[in-house]
């Protein structure tokens, strides 16, 4: 930061906060922080002075962060260097990337002796800039000719201009692309929401145009892929994009148009809490950039504390720093941490709690039993993120190994040697708090058979043993040759194995384990590979018949993992487990006979639970709000738009019509309502009205499958007849009144 800087950089600062700026502890400026995590304070106007110390803050609701570590103010550069090209110089260009420029300073670029660009460098630890060219002056670039470059500011004590070097471009070329310009391509189909759109195929030197509806937004080049601030698009909002040399060439591409897409519900994050003495940060996997991630603490009584809300910088893993009060609120060790990603419809994801790896470790750690031979020690109740190491006396014979769950496991640098004392240091991350576990090592005990785990199913990819000596090399064999081994840190272990083979007809694979202790040996018996066995369920479940419908077999072994296999329906493939597939299931007849198939596994029958839709009753209903008038007779047409079909519908004055669900994923079914009724007015004439509003001569109404009155008003307008009093028709209404849907 110096005094030509046109901007103060401040990172990681809270979207929704207000950054505030100090210099030597006096107050200069607050701006909002920047959604994107990067928030530039302007300094023009400020009087920012060489030798002056600044400081940042950041305001949330109530809450104000510790203040920023103080940066000093320094005197410009006394010198500057040399800026080059950094992008191809053709004749077409509408931009020239150069790089090499100081915070602050002017770049200028000149053709034949005429100047064509200059701009501003206002990021201040940026050193590269894309300078418009204009080229009204110079006229169009010829290849052979050169450009020249430079940069310059003015000192704001002397007054002075600084200025770098000359530097002279390559020569120009011939453009590299013949019209029509190729047309650049969205990264990804924008979808609702999105703040930003990455854009790449960008020719270099190119002007990059996007519309969005009737709004346009145009676009520095700054490299083959651009990333486009979009504000917050909306579902249906016609995304177009082209490129085009606006100067000398006027080249142009073809129009990119894709309608953004309705907001994709967000996959549930993944969250990482980290909480030591002076910083706290979480880390939120599996995010959306974009998205507003909202962190929050809840104790046992599910009280919840607000630590943070912020913008997603980037699609994936993303960190965020808390608020200042965020270790005294998590210090408690029944806390748990979770957050709410949601979109700018509000919709919302959240991720599983997850215990806090808080810096005051407050449970103790144990360890054993621990046997001569043995290199690994299993440290049991450590804290995520602290230090684990071991040590004998004042010695280290462990390196510290960062915990990341409530059990570690430890490798010493040498074998456990008999009666000594082996302590398990355990140190949070703030190193203040240490917590210690001793045991005493022992003679290796009678090594008994180790056993497999039976059934052992051929699925497995790592066998299960049990009976085994902590510190105990336990080996793996099939059919008598080694498979692999494992070290043992309690009484079982799992031995990576690879593919194992069953057979329905031939001999299966047999497998046994030995287990080893400094020179003794044990043995095991060989077990047979059998075929493992599946849980089936489908999702939905029920299912209702009458439509195709999309399903899913869903399919588990015994550890309640997803096996991946292939549904059979008739002997026939029709989908994968655990993928979406489309069938359908009549009405009134049994479901399909169905096998699912996976390999190391027994065919099994998939039984459907089928459910008949179950159908709603739709009342029509004629309400005589006009007395002294008798109805003769009332009809009815009931028509389904989506098929064009009659509905059958008795006459009368109410008629009641039983009608099926909406079809699987519609939310409703538009049926179209024609009203006829004969009827006797007050002046004892017969009179046929149809419906008159809100639409003449039929009534719409969408259906959702539940059961639903639709009132029909029928009035009469009359006048009395000036000689003899008696009414008279002026005219009839039948009017249908929308319910609100159940």
């Amino acid at each position: 930061m110096t005094t030509i800087s046109p901007t103060v950089r401040v990172d990681n600062a809270h979207a929704g906060s207000v950054v505030t700026l100090f210099a030597d502890g006096a107050f200069r400026t607050s701006v909002p922080a920047s959604a994107d995590g990067v928030t530039l304070i302007p300094t023009a106007g400020l009087g920012l002075k060489t030798g002056q110390q600044l400081t940042v803050t950041q305001t949330a609701p109530g809450v104000t962060g510790e203040p920023s570590r103080a940066e000093p103010v320094q005197d410009p550069p006394a010198s500057l260097g040399a800026v080059h090209c950094a992008s191809l110089v053709h004749e077409c260009i509408d931009w020239l990337v150069v790089a090499g420029a100081v915070a602050g300073a002017t770049v200028t670029v000149r053709y034949l002796g005429v100047t064509v660009g200059e701009t501003l460098c206002d990021w201040p630890d940026w050193s590269q800039v894309s300078v418009l060219l204009n080229k009204s002056r110079s006229g169009a670039f010829k290849p052979g000719q050169v450009l020249t470059v430079w940069q310059h500011y003015v000192d704001p004590v002397t007054k002075a201009v600084i200025s770098g070097p000359v530097t002279v471009s390559p020569p120009v070329v011939a453009s590299p692309v013949s019209p029509p310009l190729p047309a650049p391509q969205f990264q990804r189909n924008p979808l609702q929401c999105d703040t930003e759109v990455d854009v790449s195929g960008v020719v270099p030197g190119a002007s990059l145009r996007m519309t969005i509806d009737s709004t346009i937004l145009d676009y520095p080049y700054v490299g083959d892929t651009i990333r486009c601030a979009v504000g917050s698009l909306k579902q249906g909002s016609k995304v177009g994009l082209y490129q085009r040399f606006y100067t000398g060439c006027g080249a142009e591409s073809r129009t990119t148009t894709i309608s953004a897409d309705k907001a994709a519900p967000y996959e549930r994050p993944t969250v990482h809490a980290r909480v030591c003495e002076k910083t706290a940060v979480i880390t939120v996997s599996k995010l959306r950039r974009g998205a507003q991630v909202l962190a929050r603490a809840v104790d046992k009584h599910n009280k919840t504390v607000d630590l943070g809300l912020w913008t997603a910088s980037q699609d994936g893993d993303d960190w965020f720093p808390l608020l200042s009060s965020a270790p005294a609120v998590l210090a408690d060790p029944d806390m748990q941490v979770y957050v709410e990603v949601s979109n700018c419809l509000g919709q919302a994801t959240m991720s599983q709690p997850v215990g806090v790896d808080y810096s005051v470790i407050s449970r103790d750690i144990s360890i054993g039993p621990l046997y001569e031979c043995g290199t690994l020690v299993e440290v049991r109740g450590t804290t995520p993120n602290a230090l684990v190491w071991l040590t004998v006396g004042k010695t280290p014979i462990s390196a510290p190994v960062a915990a990341t769950s409530d059990t570690t496991v430890v490798r010493c640098y040498r074998p456990l040697v008999t009666d000594e004392v082996v302590s398990a240091v355990e140190s949070g991350c703030g190193g203040d708090i240490v917590k210690r576990a001793d045991w005493k090592v022992v003679k290796m005990p009678p090594l008994g058979a180790p056993a497999v785990r039976q059934p052992l199913e051929a699925w497995r990819t790592e066998v299960p043993v049990e009976g085994v000596v902590p510190g105990a090399l336990v080996s793996v064999y099939v059919n008598g040759v080694w498979r692999g081994a494992r070290e043992a840190t309690s009484t079982t272990v799992r031995v990576p194995a690879g593919q194992l083979k069953a057979s329905a007809s031939g001999r299966p694979d047999y497998v046994h384990a030995v287990q080893q202790l400094c020179t003794a040996t044990a043995s095991g018996s060989a077990v047979p590979v059998t075929f493992g066995k599946m849980t089936l369920d489908t999702d939905p479940n029920p299912v209702t018949t009458g439509d195709t419908r999309s399903v899913k077999v869903i399919a588990k072994n015994a550890d309640g993992l997803p096996v991946r296999g292939r549904v059979l329906i008739g002997g026939n493939y029709v989908g994968d487990t655990n993928t979406p597939f489309l069938w359908t299931f009549p009405t009134g007849q049994p479901g399909p006979s169905t096998v699912v198939r996976a390999d190391g596994y027994f065919d099994a029958p998939l039984t459907w639970h089928l459910v008949d839709p179950v159908k709603g009753t739709l009342t029509l209903r004629v309400a005589v709000q006009t007395y002294g008038i008798t109805i003769n007779s009332v009809n009815w047409k009931l028509v389904d738009t989506s098929t064009g079909t009659t509905v059958p519908t008795p006459a009368g004055i109410t008629a009641e019509v039983a009608l099926p669900p909406p079809p699987a994923g519609q939310e409703s079914v538009k049926y179209d309502v024609n009203c006829s009724v004969e009827l006797t007015g007050q002046d004892n004439k017969h009179y046929t009205v149809s419906i008159t509003a809100p639409f003449v001569g039929v009534a719409h109404i969408g259906w959702l499958g539940k059961d639903l009155t639709a009132p029909f008003y029928l009035e009469e307008v009359t006048h009395p007849d000036p000689v003899t009093g008696t009414p008279v028709v002026d005219y009839h209404k039948l009017t249908y009144m929308e319910p609100p849907n159940p």
